[in-house]
């Protein structure tokens, strides 16, 4: 993603990228996330910020490919 705030945003953001791409690749193109995702990522080391932002790009993410000219 372009870089719009400070570096630690944008890394967060390109992460929740990274991941959203990598969780609709494996699960489908739905964004809804379990409990037991949630819990992976928080494992992991990630914060409610990066959950926040991993979900808002889900939303995106499924929304653009789902899209009438995402689907053509």
């Amino acid at each position: 993603m372009d870089p719009v705030g400070t570096s630690e945003e944008d890394e967060r953001l390109d992460w929740a990228t990274a991941r959203a791409w990598s969780h609709l690749a494996s699960k489908g193109l739905h964004p809804e996330r379990s409990a037991q995702d949630r819990r992976a990522v928080l494992n992991e080391g990630s914060n409610e910020a990066d959950i926040a932002s991993l979900e808002t790009i889900l939303g995106v993410l499924s929304r653009d490919v789902l899209s009438e000219a995402g689907v053509k």
